[in-house]
């Protein structure tokens, strides 16, 4: 399998794993320099699908004890780093995620910028906006993961 991820990636998949992000569910890879996305059939439709991004565009972590199978990625615009998107993810192992892309975000790092700099997490108990919440747990319900 790690083969075929490979091939259709066109980098080695360092760590896989099932995410449900906006009503998809599909596969998240870390690869060397890129997160991945490919549909749960296995099936990419092309190797610059705009799900992917560079680490060098994730600009923080959010994550909520309440919810430890819920977390945002803050990733910066591809063609203004000023301007960033906010992305949900819902996973069942969504902590050993958040510490896999930490430590492949922070490699990237030191190779592009020979520095060492670390991604920020930043760790909450709970969301601030009850809409927010309503819909998080609807979504954990819907995947097993409340």
């Amino acid at each position: 399998m790690i083969k075929a991820l490979h091939k259709l990636v066109g980098e080695t998949p360092y760590y896989v794993t099932m995410v449900d992000s906006e009503s998809d569910r599909k596969f998240l890879i870390l690869g060397k320099t890129k997160v991945f996305f490919v549909d749960n059939s296995l099936k990419k439709t092309n190797n610059t699908s705009h799900d992917d991004f560079a680490y060098s565009r994730v600009k923080q972590v959010d994550y909520y004890t309440k919810y430890p199978n819920f977390f945002k990625l803050t990733i910066a615009d591809e063609t203004d780093s000023k301007k960033t998107m906010v992305h949900q993810f819902i996973c069942e192992d969504a902590k050993s995620l958040i510490n896999s892309l930490k430590c492949y975000w922070q490699i990237d790092n030191m190779d592009r910028t020979l520095s060492f700099k670390e991604l920020h997490i930043s760790i909450s108990e709970d969301l601030t906006n009850e809409e927010e919440k309503t819909e998080i747990k609807q979504q954990l319900i819907g995947t097993n993961g409340g």
